[in-house]
C-alpha cells in the first residue's frame, strides 16, 4: 500500500501481522454522577519502506475509538424518536402476502 503523510513523504508500506491483546474498558466517573468508558481498538498495522533518524522504521496504526456513556438516572431524558427509514416505510403489514 502507499501512504502520504501530512509533509507530502510517499511510504510503500507492508501490513504486519500482530497478537491482539485483551483491550479492557478505561471507566471516567464524571463529577455529574456520569461513568464513560472508553478503548481503543487496533485494525491494521502497517510498516513503511522509510525510516527516522534513528533508523526506526514508521508504522501506520489503524484503529477504532469506543465509547460508552452511562449517565445516572436523574439525567436522563425522553428517548429521541428514530427517524423512520425509507425501506421500513415501504414494508407492507404482516397479514399481506406478495405474489
Amino acid at each position: 500500500m502507499k501512504h502520504v503523510t501530512p509533509d507530502g513523504t510517499e511510504h510503500e508500506t507492508t501490513e504486519v501481522d500482530y497478537k491482539s491483546p485483551e483491550e479492557p474498558w478505561l471507566e471516567y466517573h464524571l463529577s455529574d454522577g456520569t461513568m464513560l468508558k472508553f478503548r481503543s481498538t487496533i485494525m491494521c498495522v502497517e510498516r513503511s519502506d522509510k525510516c527516522d533518524e534513528n533508523g526506526n522504521p514508521f508504522y501506520f496504526v489503524h484503529s477504532q475509538q469506543q465509547w460508552r456513556t452511562y449517565p445516572p438516572e436523574s439525567l436522563k431524558g425522553e428517548p429521541m424518536k428514530r427517524p423512520q427509514r425509507q425501506d421500513e416505510k415501504l414494508k407492507k403489514p404482516d397479514n399481506t402476502s406478495y405474489r
